[in-house]
């Protein structure tokens, strides 16, 4: 197989640097390959380490840019400033990519940006997904302190959520289907999608039916990549992205800090796998570390329920098992469902002797203001010998000093302020500076010092 990778560069060396390497490490097994790269580096040493790529794999082609300008490509810390002239300047740079690698009849073109650093096994993974255009994914955050957002999209311009023509989807249902999406692209898999760029297998096939970058004059959307896929669509070439080994986006100079973290990653020869499978094909192991990383990504619906499927396999370590109830009856509160996140703590309250259990349906207990029911389910926490280590538990406070103040409210509200007291005090004595201890403290001092 003869495969051409493509990019148009207008880099800095230290970004760039880290893009080439990651090619002379794509594993090609018997496929041979090109390079081709359009040059429009305004940084001179950039402009050199292409040319001293070219000369040692002796297998690239470096062209300058058939427009030649000097404007400037912004981008900061905070995002990126692309202006509509470089915008159709880089689809053109595209397009004669695609031109070249049709007439010389490569078997593929694989199209990806500069800023990338990639995983060994991508390209042979694209080859191998056999589709017309698939996209290794990766994820960005776009704004600083953002969500993780993919390259891909589902509809439109970047709608990355299912819904029909006229329906129309706001709010927390908006949010929850976006984060279905991606929850589904952080395992690993091959996909189906409405709109793909920046790191694209096009194949033969593709190139010979004429996909094209080049301006859709009636579509108003903003890029190249949205021109290619709808141009894409039409021609009836089915889109997919493939998540199996995620590429590294540099989107900002401090990004490279992660290029190393990332490239130990790629050696561990498990780290894709873990989390393929459907959940029924999944070990409790599996399960277990599926769960924990969709909660550490925010995908609260997915992150239930890998955790409800742990559960009911009856294995992993108690820890593990106190973990899933806690979480999965935050997630039900979180999703809108108050009923179920009571019911799995009242499940499990007894099956599994935890104060995290306790303390979390007391808390539930106090909401509806029934303290005479919350106060037995606090003090069994306290009858629980505490575990040496509380590294592991999701609320180590539930074996210190949370019970004391929640029976100080309790008792407080039930008016009987002397065992408040005796509780905050007890509460103190585990963390001397909580806020809300000493106020209960000095409120508590005067009703006892009235009556």
């Amino acid at each position: 197989m003869k495969v051409l990778i493509g990019s148009p560069i207008r880099q800095t060396p230290a970004i760039l640097e880290q893009f080439l390497l990651s090619l002379t490490e794509l594993t090609q097994s018997s496929t041979v390959v090109d390079y081709i790269f359009v040059d429009d580096n305004v940084d001179m040493l950039s402009s050199q380490m292409l040319s001293d790529f070219c000369e040692t794999t002796g297998r690239s082609v470096m062209i300058r840019p058939a427009i030649q300008t000097d404007e400037e490509y912004k981008r900061s810390e905070f995002t990126h400033y692309w202006k509509e002239s470089q915008i159709w300047k880089v689809a053109a740079m595209k397009d004669d990519m695609i031109e070249r690698a049709r007439n010389a009849e490569y078997d593929g073109l694989f199209l990806v940006d500069s800023d990338l650093v990639l995983h060994p096994q991508t390209l042979k993974q694209l080859i191998q997904a056999d589709k017309p255009i698939v996209s290794c994914i990766f994820w960005t955050k776009w704004q600083p302190d953002t969500l993780e957002m993919p390259q891909v999209w589902l509809q439109d311009e970047y709608t990355q959520y299912r819904k029909d023509r006229r329906e129309e989807v706001e709010g927390q249902e908006q949010f929850l289907r976006l984060k279905r999406f991606f929850a589904q692209l952080r395992v690993p898999g091959l996909y189906e999608v409405g709109g793909l760029g920046a790191c694209t297998w096009i194949s033969k096939q593709a190139l010979q039916a004429g996909v094209s970058f080049a301006e859709i004059k009636s579509i108003s959307f903003w890029g190249e990549d949205r021109h290619f896929c709808i141009r894409a669509a039409a021609l009836g070439l089915g889109m997919f992205v493939e998540t199996t080994y995620p590429a590294y986006h540099i989107y900002r100079e401090s990004d490279l800090a992660g290029v190393a973290a990332f490239k130990q990653l790629c050696l561990k020869p498990d780290h894709a796998t873990l989390f393929a499978g459907s959940v029924k094909e999944l070990t409790a192991e599996q399960l277990f570390h599926n769960a924990t990383s969709m909660r550490n990504y925010l995908y609260e619906e997915a992150a239930l329920e890998y955790y409800l499927s742990f559960l009911e396999t009856g294995q992993g370590e108690q820890e593990q098992r106190v973990e899933a109830i806690v979480y999965a009856a935050d997630f039900y509160y979180i999703l809108g469902k108050p009923m179920e996140s009571r019911n799995i703590l009242e499940t499990y309250v007894n099956r599994i002797p935890s104060a995290e259990i306790y303390c979390k349906l007391a808390f539930m207990i106090m909401n509806v203001e029934q303290w005479e029911e919350a106060i037995p389910l606090y003090k069994q926490a306290l009858k629980l010998t505490r575990p040496a280590d509380l590294s592991a538990s999701p609320d180590p406070s539930a074996w210190t000093w949370q019970p004391h103040l929640q029976l100080c409210v309790c008792y407080d509200r039930l008016g009987q302020h002397k065992r408040a007291m005796e509780h905050n005090e007890i509460g103190l004595s585990y963390d001397p500076h909580h806020p809300s201890m000493l106020l209960n403290k000095q409120y508590l001092t005067g009703v006892l010092n009235q009556s």
